[in-house]
């Protein structure tokens, strides 16, 4: 029914369908290993955003409380 070459050629085939599976199975993880990270990155950034403004807030009222003082003083 089927020659040698023609069996050769379909188990190459099969081989081929099982490798290509194989690898967008990997990609696939790893994609979601790449989502995850860049998600825990961006969670990240945001809390160290926070931190950042809380800081700058702080300065800005600490600065104000000192020229108040100052102000204080001088009248």
């Amino acid at each position: 029914m089927f020659t040698e070459q023609d069996k050769k050629l379909m188990e190459a085939t099969s081989e081929f369908h099982h490798q290509k599976a194989n690898l967008e199975n990997d990609n696939m993880e790893i994609n979601k290993k790449i989502d995850l990270q860049v998600a825990s990155l961006k969670t990240l950034l945001e809390s160290l955003k926070l931190e950042t403004v809380r800081y700058l807030a702080a300065t800005v009222f600490s600065c104000l409380a000192i020229a108040l003082g100052v102000y204080r003083l001088w009248r």
